[in-house]
């Protein structure tokens, strides 16, 4: 089993909020209530959910762990057949360890429970149970009633070979006297399944009749046909994006979509001439066995993976449901239920390729990803966003995977491949198997990714509202962001990332710390590189840029920052470069209200954190341009805002016109766009001043 003590924490996290709040606190003191008691009863009301289906609710009310409860912790009950109910009966241990072993002395008292249960008044007179009598004598007293005995532990290990002979011989026994009786074990794994179960997208429920269907059986069981478009309409309709849990995309809005809706309004019976079709995958089917021209099916777990702008094209079709009506769709079925989840993860990419497939779509069809996804709601609750349209969480409420990959590669990677990837985070993705997998695969745990994340978070939050006392500070904090939280990580070390009961927490306190310290060491480095051949005042922008791109110096001097600086930064009066010039600052307008903002830097210029910018790329943009808006947005470092882009990090440019063009989305003369508060250009403030030459043009992209 995947490692122990978060398999741990995601069953306590699931007892706590779904049972703990419901189940009674006999016996608990309130002021320092005993956690092994609560969840003991936590896990009797989760058992009886999971082997009798009843609500979370229900099975918390039947729970009767107390004194006298003679070998009874709980019960539930389940009417299979009218008349013949079966009986629950559980016993419940919980381990806060996970290394519970069952005892003979468990197996007795639920044996005898169960005796004592049969007897007119065999309980024990302050047995909870007694208070449920109304409803279980009825049951037990049932001809053809059954019982079944559920031993339940948080615990790994299986019941002995002794233990298994004893129930066996008792059980035996009670089957000679014809009284029913099943045993059954819960472990820890069990629980584990239930709530993997629960939060996996498992696709939706949907029925619908087919046109000229055929099944394929060749490796994987497949079916084949046309379906009537407005059947894929009610669909989304009822379903929504869960319809598309594993597709690698959702509904877009795009020219595209809209010729679909022109050709289902317009000439509805070509549509499947001029259609590629739909393909679902799904855990099961059922069919009618109706011979007739549209044969209905039940389809269960059913998610399309490709073809979902068709189907929401569709959905936005109904308005004129007959016109939908005449028009049909080619549709394949997948069954996945004797086959992997990697395999679904296989036919979503392939069934994919013949649309353009960009990179950080290839992240989205990650098995690892899905895998993080699943266990990022189990073990906290938390979103992690991996599909390209997905809505981006609050910061509280988890993740994108774009941030995840920034993390882990900052913490996995060399110096050099950050570097390289400063500029093309995209070099980090799937499409670059290699340095990929060094990131995510079977070993990467969920407590380590969000471990890392959050210490980047606060790696950025530090270099952005820290105070930088002069130009070249700022430039060595923005452009060598990821530099120094490689650093930082470095000096937090790997002990216990990955664990969940490991107190990671005092770490990420120090994070703080080691970011002034760590800034302040790579200042200085970078002042004494340059002190050989120093740049004009004002103009070190260039010179730090080459320089923190530079593999062969970084791979020689941060091993020595990382082992002979002081994780405490100095003094600020120890610090000296170029100070901060009084100059104004500027502003950009990109539409109405939306403006961005910014300042000389070191002979380059920043634009600060919370500046708009356009969401659209205009033809004019120089393919650097281009490139450089789409590092940004792969970063985070541009992210959408009521259909614009918002800068969330300080972003230092080569000049003026290089940070317009960013941000404008389009080229533009960005010494005559940025302007004052008192409505003066850059390039009016810089003939005032007496400057004899514009800023030099813009070099390559930095973000």
């Amino acid at each position: 089993m995947r490692q122990l003590s978060l398999r741990l924490h995601q069953l306590a996290r699931a007892l706590d909020e779904r049972f703990v709040p419901d189940v009674h606190r006999l016996g608990v003191v309130e002021e320092n209530p005993d956690q092994k008691m609560l969840r003991s009863r936590a896990l009797v009301a989760m058992a009886a959910h999971m082997v009798a289906g009843v609500p979370d609710d229900e099975a918390s009310h039947r729970v009767t762990d107390y004194f006298h409860d003679d070998g009874i912790d709980g019960f539930a009950v389940k009417a299979t057949e009218p008349g013949r109910p079966t009986i629950y009966l559980i016993q419940a241990k919980w381990s806060a360890e996970g290394r519970y072993n069952f005892k003979e002395r468990d197996v007795t008292a639920l044996f005898e429970g169960l005796i004592k249960l049969l007897l007119p008044d065999g309980l024990h007179p302050n047995n909870l149970l007694r208070s449920h009598l109304g409803e279980l004598h009825p049951k037990v007293n049932s001809v053809g009633a059954r019982f079944v005995l559920v031993w339940a532990t948080s615990g790994l290990n299986k019941p002995s070979p002794d233990i298994i002979r004893m129930v066996e011989k008792k059980t035996d026994g009670f089957n000679r006297d014809q009284i029913h009786v099943v045993p059954r074990f819960l472990l820890l794994e069990d629980f584990i399944q239930e709530l993997e179960a629960d939060v996996a997208r498992t696709g939706v429920t949907v029925s619908g009749g087919l046109l000229r269907s055929r099944t394929v059986d060749e490796q994987h069981e497949s079916l084949q046909g046309t379906i009537s478009a407005a059947e894929l309409g009610k669909w989304h309709g009822e379903h929504g994006r869960r319809l598309f849990d594993d597709n690698v995309r959702v509904e877009m809005n795009s020219e595209v979509n809209k010729e679909i809706v022109r050709c289902l309004q317009e000439e509805p019976e070509h549509f499947w001439y001029f259609n590629n079709g739909v393909t679902a995958l799904c855990e099961d089917w059922e069919r009618a066995p109706a011979n007739i021209r549209e044969v209905p099916f039940r389809f269960d777990g059913l998610r399309i993976v490709n073809g979902a702008q068709t189907v929401s094209s569709i959905s936005a079709a109904m308005g004129d449901p007959n016109t939908v009506e005449r028009a049909q769709v080619p549709i394949r079925f997948i069954k996945l239920k004797t086959t992997g989840p990697e395999f679904g993860a296989r036919i979503t990419y392939a069934t994919n390729r013949s649309n353009p497939m960009l990179p950080r779509d290839l992240l989205a069809m990650d098995y690892v990803q899905q895998r993080l996804r699943d266990e990022f709601k189990l073990t906290w609750g938390l979103t992690y966003a991996i599909r390209a349209n997905d809505d981006l969480p609050p910061a509280a409420q988890g993740c994108s995977v774009l941030e995840a990959v920034i993390a882990v590669a900052v913490g996995r990677h060399d110096i050099g491949t950050l570097a390289e990837a400063k500029n093309d985070i995209a070099s980090l993705w799937p499409s670059n198997r290699e340095s990929y997998g060094k990131l995510f695969n079977d070993s990467t745990t969920v407590v380590e990714v969000w471990n890392r994340v959050r210490a980047l978070r606060l790696v950025m939050d530090e270099l952005r509202d820290s105070a930088c006392t002069t130009q070249r500070e700022k430039a060595v904090s923005v452009l060598g962001d990821l530099v120094i939280a490689h650093i930082v990580f470095r000096w937090l070390g790997n002990e216990g990332i990955g664990d969940v009961a490991a107190n990671w927490e005092g770490q990420l306190c120090m994070v703080s710390q080691y970011t002034r310290a760590a800034r302040y060491a790579l200042l200085k480095e970078v002042d004494a590189k340059l002190a050989s051949r120093p740049p004009a005042p004002g103009k070190g922008f260039r010179r730090v840029s080459s320089l923190l791109q530079d593999q062969k110096w970084l791979a020689l001097e941060i091993p020595l920052i990382v082992d002979y600086y002081e994780r405490v930064a100095p003094d600020r009066e120890s610090v000296s470069a170029v100070a901060w010039p009084s100059v104004p600052e500027f502003w950009l307008a990109i539409k109405d209200d939306l403006r961005a903002k910014g300042r000389r830097c070191d002979g380059g210029f920043l634009v600060y954190a919370g500046s708009a910018a356009s969401g659209k790329d205009r033809k004019s943009l120089t393919t650097p341009q281009i490139l450089h808006r789409r590092n940004l947005r792969d970063s985070l470092g541009f992210v959408p805002d009521n259909g614009y882009l918002r800068l969330t990090r300080d972003a230092l440019f080569a000049s003026p016109s290089q940070a317009a063009d960013v941000l404008q989305g389009h080229s533009v003369n960005g010494a005559d766009e940025w302007v004052t508060a008192d409505r003066m250009s850059y390039n009016q403030v810089v003939k005032k001043e007496g400057s004899l030459t514009q800023p030099s043009s813009p070099d390559p992209a930095i973000p």
